[in-house]
């Protein structure tokens, strides 16, 4: 309409019309200071400071016995809730989660995006078959193989400088039906927590 402003329309023109351009890094300076350009090299230094970054903390030797109690407890309220089984979920629950699904958002580790499970996309064969996936994965409280892959993307902070690599942050990005999972398993404790 004539005279009138679209915010979203002005953006979606300006995604169009400017495209983001991948830079690749050219340089990143080591735990030494020196500076990098090897890609094989820039590619290990990202997987050692990400394997630092997620590493556990160092327990202080006045604390190991604190630590030994928690796990302990940690032990006795896992084989208490092991006798307290939640209901399975349905294809109602499922379609509550895919409702909430993003679209444009990257692929998983495995090359799957989020439209592929989004409602208007999904079939109901492959509804159910989620439906007794996920339950069968909850119930045995333990994750496939391939739901235990993900990415990391580093990106820019926009401080500080471009070389040093803790002047960015990394987002972790999981399987889809992990993600899945864990939405339906964050909205059956949602009324608890």
């Amino acid at each position: 309409v004539e005279g009138t402003f679209s915010s979203n329309a002005m953006w979606k023109l300006k995604r169009r019309i400017f495209k983001k351009s991948f830079e690749m890094p050219t340089a990143k300076k080591d735990l030494d200071g020196m500076l990098i350009t090897n890609p094989d090299m820039i590619k290990k230094l990202y997987i050692e400071t990400y394997q630092n970054r997620l590493a556990h903390n160092e327990i202080k030797p006045y604390l190991s016995k604190l630590d030994l109690i928690k796990d302990e407890l940690f032990e006795m309220r896992l084989n208490k809730s092991k006798l307290n089984k939640s209901k399975d979920w349905t294809v109602h629950n499922i379609e509550a989660v895919l409702k909430t699904l993003k679209n444009e958002k990257s692929s998983d580790p495995q090359g799957m995006i989020n439209e592929l499970f989004k409602l208007e996309n999904i079939s109901d064969t492959l509804k159910e078959s989620l439906v007794i996936v996920l339950n069968k994965i909850k119930n045995n409280q333990l994750n496939p193989k391939f739901m235990e892959k993900c990415n990391i993307v580093s990106f820019y902070k926009g401080k500080g400088k471009r070389s040093d690599i803790n002047n960015e942050r990394g987002i972790i990005i999981l399987n889809i039906i992990r993600a899945i999972k864990d939405k339906l398993l964050y909205k059956d404790i949602y009324d608890i927590v």
